[in-house]
């Protein structure tokens, strides 16, 4: 079955759900906001829940408490920028930004399905470190920029995705941005609640690969080492000059489960977000980029 995804309708990209059309109507109604989220959620997880988690409605929530107060201090050429970005004509272009979440889905279903219990520790590292790369990190960094407007921080929006010198921030740099704000009762607005629930996600993106590694650490040792796999099936690491270490492959799948469910809140973000750049802007054009399943 074909998963319902963005499409192009007169040159715009658009959701076809009633949650995406309600949204639009009011960017300001936080209850749209949040009902989309918990939509575009459902659809990232697919039928492996079969119904949102109280964790995952107050992250929801406070994802639409933050995109409703960062907005506001959105100017017409903040928005201009976050257009033209999305849409892949200049400044930050961004990656695999309208891949429609049902090509991850499907590869964590074929990794962690029974028959495929013994797939090779290796196929399960690859994912779990394109799911940091592309899902976490990267939508990580728009929620700490979207904060930061929330907590009165005018960073442009390039900047809150590469440095100075054009390198990628990393995942700790949003994590230590936005937990530096909560731990600093910023954004003055955000309830108790929301309050726990970004802390919980924040805690639960660093603690993949920990104790011994953080997520950071994980894109490093894929940047940086050979992959194999021992008799016992766990990963082994090789390190230049002969340098080994090995990962149990219990240990390596339940990071990749602990992934894909707060990378799925991150896309429901992502979507979010969307529909307030659409909200403002009238609708986005993404020349090229290949909508849809």
């Amino acid at each position: 079955m074909r998963q319902e995804w963005f499409r192009l309708v007169d040159g715009k990209a658009v959701l076809p759900w009633r949650e995406w059309e309600a949204c639009l109507k009011d960017i300001e109604d936080l209850e749209a906001s949040g009902r989309l989220g918990a939509k575009a959620f459902r659809v990232a997880q697919g039928a492996k829940v079969a119904e949102v988690r109280r964790s995952d409605e107050k992250a929801i929530e406070a994802f639409a408490h933050l995109l409703h107060h960062g907005f506001d201090e959105v100017d017409a050429r903040t928005l201009s920028a976050l257009v033209k970005g999305f849409e892949g004509r200049e400044g930050t272009v961004e990656p695999r930004f309208w891949e429609a979440p049902a090509h991850r889905l499907n590869s964590y279903r074929t990794i962690m399905s029974r028959q495929n219990a013994k797939l090779g520790p290796t196929f399960v590292f690859q994912a779990l470190e394109d799911d940091l790369d592309q899902v976490l990190r990267l939508n990580l960094l728009r929620m700490s920029w979207v904060m930061g407007l929330g907590a009165g921080v005018q960073v442009p929006y390039a900047r809150s995705q590469i440095d100075v010198k054009g390198k990628a921030w990393p995942v700790s740099h949003a994590l230590q941005e936005m937990g530096g704000m909560l731990a600093q009762g910023r954004p003055g607005f955000l309830g108790k609640g929301e309050t726990s629930a970004l802390q919980g996600l924040l805690k639960g993106i660093a603690g993949i690969g920990g104790p011994e590694m953080s997520p950071d650490g994980i894109l490093d040792l894929a940047r940086a080492a050979d992959l194999g796999t021992d008799q016992d099936g766990d990963l082994v690491v090789f390190w230049p000059l002969g340098k080994e270490e090995r990962v149990e492959k219990k240990r390596l799948r339940s990071w990749y489960e602990d992934s894909f469910r707060l990378g799925s809140q991150l896309l429901a973000f992502k979507v979010m977000m969307l529909a307030h750049v659409v909200g403002k802007a009238g609708g986005i054009s993404p020349g090229g980029a290949l909508l849809g399943d």
